[in-house]
């Protein structure tokens, strides 16, 4: 009995340095993570998760109930049927989804831009037992490259209003970007000046 009773405290040391060890990888990821059964339902998030939702554990909603409260864009702007995110298809499909690009309406009215990874859960037998959903706010990525593509098209209607021919090379002399009346002047389209060049 006290072999038993040695062995049975050994196993639950060790259960106990596993979940703390989980516990302060789940505290430390700046990657947002949720983790879900097979119905859907939230088993525990991590503070990042929390922090980029704006909402806590015990808030998020459970199930792949299409009147969960958790609105979703696709980067179009259309909405995104709450059975059909990431985590929803990884459930049914059991396969995982990587990279999804999906703007989450947050409780303050805010919006954010997450990449999504969806992974599922298996028991030791193989059948899926959940989902393990994993994110990263991409939002001031997202909104500096918006901002790179308006100050390009800014500069192109620039050079493109402009009455003298441009035509902007490399230093190895190849052809980038030509404006409106270069292409005119020469009489060639800027595919055809990329070849001539």
């Amino acid at each position: 009995q006290e072999l038993e009773r040695r062995e049975n405290a050994t196993v639950l040391r060790g259960v106990d340095a596993s979940e703390r060890i989980k516990d302060l990888i789940l505290t430390t990821l700046r990657e947002g993570v949720i983790l879900r059964d097979a119905d859907g339902n939230v088993i525990e998030s991590n503070p990042a998760a929390e922090r980029m939702l704006g909402m806590a554990v015990d808030e998020l909603p459970s199930g792949w109930s299409p009147g969960a409260d958790w609105p979703a864009v696709h980067p179009d702007g259309t909405p995104w049927a709450f059975d059909e995110r990431p985590a929803a298809v990884a459930l049914r499909t059991g396969v995982e989804v990587e990279d999804e690009l999906m703007g989450l309406r947050r409780p303050d009215g805010s919006t954010i831009w997450v990449r999504v990874n969806a992974t599922p859960t298996r028991t030791p037998e193989g059948e899926i037992s959940g989902v393990v959903e994993a994110f990263d706010d991409i939002t001031t990525q997202l909104d500096l490259h918006m901002s790179l593509q308006l100050s390009e098209q800014v500069s192109r209607a620039s050079l493109d209003a402009l009455e003298q021919g441009v035509m902007l090379t490399t230093a190895d002399g190849e052809l980038r970007r030509t404006n409106l009346a270069a292409e005119r002047i020469l009489g060639r389209s800027a595919d055809e000046l990329r070849e001539m060049l």
